[in-house]
């Protein structure tokens, strides 16, 4: 679900004025995941 919101936010929150348009490539958006993986609170 990240990943598809990582793509393209808009397709999984319609009707948003989000500024935010999304990670076109595959590698940047699977180094986001992972890094939050790895975040600590």
């Amino acid at each position: 679900m990240l990943d598809r919101w990582l793509t393209k936010p808009t397709d999984v929150v319609p009707g948003t004025a989000m500024a935010f348009g999304g990670v076109a490539k595959d590698t940047d958006r699977a180094a986001i995941i992972e890094y939050l993986r790895q975040a600590k609170p």
